[in-house]
């Protein structure tokens, strides 16, 4: 499954880093590109949560895994049929919803370890995820380079139907559901909203919001406006992003129950911030591939940190649920990262404003990071 991983978010990310340049080319305004970009967190937003609902009460995973992979098939095909700004919308809305599943792939993958593994297999999934969003990135831009940007649409629906076939053949292991203590929307909503969760998830999708507002927003527009940026420069933007994830995962998997949690995420939220700020100020490309790389380590560390804290400890019949409520809502920063940068960029037509709101909100993150807990049951935070 490890291995399975890599391709899947190959297909979601192939054609990522061409995205906004596509959109900018069909002539769409600032903010439809930032409702483009932020559609793919849209569609987390609104279907992690129903899908681990559904999931905990069949007590299966590897079903949803398979239809998030036919989805990733999908979403390029129809902008290969139809292009347009709003169907490329359509089709990152989509992609958002294969992606959704996520929450699956980490919950399966964790069932193959002991319950004290779980912080390693979240780390360890999450390193194939990450070298699959690399490797996605880094070869959309040869293919666009060298065959056209639509050519990367026929990669990617290429890569998620082999994806598609290699997921069907997953093991899982089968566990009756009391469905007497069935899951439903109450049931989620009332065990989620407690202090913890909502504080880790608002955490969570600030470092997101850092991430999606800068690499796959308007970090690669600005790299085009001010340094006239090929395609494959482009896919650079997003390589090095994804790739820095690579060893925050790994490193978190180092990380253990006595670890100083608040100490690493203010770390990682102050320098985030720092970098992001400092975007628009890059005086070549070479010192926004660095800039963008300390955004995607420092990002990521923030949210493989947070994850195995949302479900430790949790029964089996409740995990999907409340990590998919935690995945659902920390959606939010990957949709309103774009959107609001673009909203700023209409209107200001500047790019160290629409960034300078990366720091403002880290700094808010690292309030919230020293608020005292009293909770037993966050021991490692």
């Amino acid at each position: 499954m490890f291995i399975m991983t890599i391709p899947f978010f190959i297909a979601i990310y192939g054609y990522a880093p061409i995205v906004t340049s596509f959109a900018n080319q069909m002539n769409a305004s600032a903010t439809l590109v930032g409702l483009i970009a932020g559609a793919y967190g849209f569609g987390q937003l609104t279907a992690r949560l129903p899908l681990g609902v559904w999931s905990d009460n069949l007590g299966r995973r590897k079903i949803f895994i398979v239809c998030g992979c036919a989805l990733a098939f999908i979403g390029p095909v129809l902008t290969i049929i139809v292009q347009s700004p709003v169907v490329l919308m359509f089709s990152r809305l989509l992609t958002g919803i294969a992606v959704a599943s996520w929450g699956h792939f980490m919950l399966l993958y964790s069932s193959y370890f002991p319950p004290e593994g779980l912080t390693k297999a979240v780390g360890l999934i999450s390193v194939s995820c990450y070298l699959g969003q690399f490797l996605g990135n880094f070869l959309s831009g040869i293919v666009a380079d060298r065959f056209g940007v639509l050519a990367t649409f026929y990669f990617t629906a290429m890569v998620a139907l082999i994806v598609f076939f290699m997921a069907c053949f997953l093991f899982e292991e089968k566990r009756t559901v009391d469905r007497s203590n069935a899951m439903t929307f109450k049931k989620v909503f009332s065990s989620s909203m407690n202090r913890d969760t909502i504080i880790f998830t608002i955490i969570t999708a600030i470092g997101l919001y850092c991430v999606f507002g800068t690499a796959f927003g308007f970090t690669p527009l600005f790299a085009e406006d001010y340094f006239n940026a090929d395609k494959f420069q482009l896919s650079i933007i997003t390589s090095v992003t994804t790739l820095a994830a690579v060893p925050a995962c790994y490193l978190c998997t180092k990380i253990g129950p006595n670890t100083n949690v608040r100490m690493w995420l203010t770390v990682s939220f102050s320098l985030c911030g720092a970098a992001g700020i400092l975007i628009p100020f890059s005086p070549s490309m070479l010192i926004l591939y660095i800039l963008q790389t300390f955004v995607g380590f420092f990002g990521n560390i923030i949210v493989t940190i947070i994850s195995p804290l949302v479900i430790r400890g949790l029964p089996f019949e409740k995990q999907a649920s409340s990590l998919c409520f935690y995945q659902a809502f920390y959606s939010a920063g990957i949709v309103f990262g774009p959107v609001l940068t673009g909203v700023i960029m209409d209107f200001t037509r500047s790019y160290i404003l629409s960034f300078a709101l990366i720091p403002i909100i880290c700094l808010i993150s690292i309030m919230m990071v020293l608020i005292p807990y009293k909770e037993k049951s966050i021991k490692p935070w």
